[in-house]
């Protein structure tokens, strides 16, 4: 992790090998960490530029500078012979505009205009992903979702904003918290591991502790709704704004981080939604089976196994997939 040490180090050329190594693998994570530096560099260069200016000799060092470029015996109106107008007028022009950009970096910095840029990491349906943030907290992201912050806010804040679903395993920090987001509520913690579901297709934002303590608060007014222990579940209903605690199973809860879905006495109706996020097929299941229930657990199988396995345990059953349309129809043989 790249710290404001690590930076100062950077500016200054004192970095280790082993830190050297570490800048540069940070460097080639994301191009914003590029632009970020660099323009700090370039910021701190001008620095060094105004200081070094307010406390030279000017007269003396160009007095200096003919002495060394003079030809031996030559007057030194004859350096102008050497230097071209047009040319002095260019490297003028190329060492403002290099100065503006300087500026303008550190103008940047010093306003925070760098702590409103976000880094956001997106999975398609199939897909998910495990990534680290920069405090050292792992995040495991389900398929079809979002996750976003602000990579240079962090010395303020641990603030990251989550559509979708997400494993959050926490790095413990007491004096500053850890914050997400959601579009219903805001989950606060110091360090812990949880479960986070806020896909607006559900209709429910539901968070899930391992381990550890969160505080659930409302987005708008701050208000504390709860604070859950180890297996517990906040059931959050999106439209009516009501909730309520419940020991869900948390193995069920965690199984899609182990690639699995599990049919507990549900309907394909009821995880429809999870089914098309794990496929990346929408399902569309006919009245008649909506309320058939199934005790399965879905693990590395293909769709069309899947479907096969459906097929097999009801009588009937009938399906048809659409490779262009991306949609499995399931239906009952009439």
């Amino acid at each position: 992790m790249i710290d404001e040490e690590h930076i100062t180090k950077y500016l200054n050329r004192e970095l280790s090998e082993k830190e050297a190594a570490e800048v540069v693998a940070w460097l080639e994570e994301d191009r914003t960490h590029q632009d970020f530096l660099f323009s700090i560099k370039e910021a701190h260069l001008l620095a060094r530029y105004k200081t070094e200016a307010a406390e030279a000799d000017t007269a003396r060092e160009w007095e200096k500078l003919t002495e060394r470029l003079r030809p031996a015996g030559k007057p030194s109106r004859r350096i102008a012979a050497y230097f071209p107008w047009k040319h002095i007028a260019a490297y003028a022009a190329a060492i403002a505009l290099c100065l503006f950009i300087g500026w303008q970096g550190n103008e940047m910095y010093e306003n925070g205009v760098y702590n409103n840029l976000t880094q956001a990491i997106e999975t398609g349906a199939g897909q998910q992903v495990k990534t680290t943030l920069p405090d050292g907290t792992s995040v495991s992201l389900n398929a079809c979702s979002s996750l976003s912050y602000s990579p240079y806010g962090w010395k303020k804040q641990r603030r990251v904003q989550l559509k979708g679903e997400a494993i959050f395993d926490v790095a413990t920090n007491r004096k500053k918290p850890f914050i997400v987001e959601t579009a219903q509520y805001e989950v606060l913690v110091t360090g812990t591991n949880f479960n986070l579901s806020a896909y607006e297709e559900d209709g429910r934002t539901i968070t899930t502790l391992m381990r550890g303590k969160v505080e659930i608060r409302s987005g708008v007014r701050n208000e504390l709704l709860a604070e859950l222990s180890p297996g517990e579940s906040l059931v959050f209903d999106n439209a009516t704004h009501e909730y309520s605690i419940r020991k869900l199973p948390v193995q069920h809860v965690y199984a899609w981080s182990r690639q699995e879905i599990i049919f507990e006495g549900n309907t394909l109706q009821e995880k429809h939604s999870e089914l098309a996020r794990h496929f990346g097929y929408a399902f569309r299941i006919a009245p008649e089976l909506q309320r058939l229930t199934y005790k399965a657990t879905l693990r590395d199988e293909s769709l069309t196994e899947f479907m096969g396995i459906l097929a097999r345990l009801t009588p009937n059953i009938r399906y048809r997939i659409s490779e262009r349309e991306k949609t499995v129809e399931v239906y009952l043989e009439k």
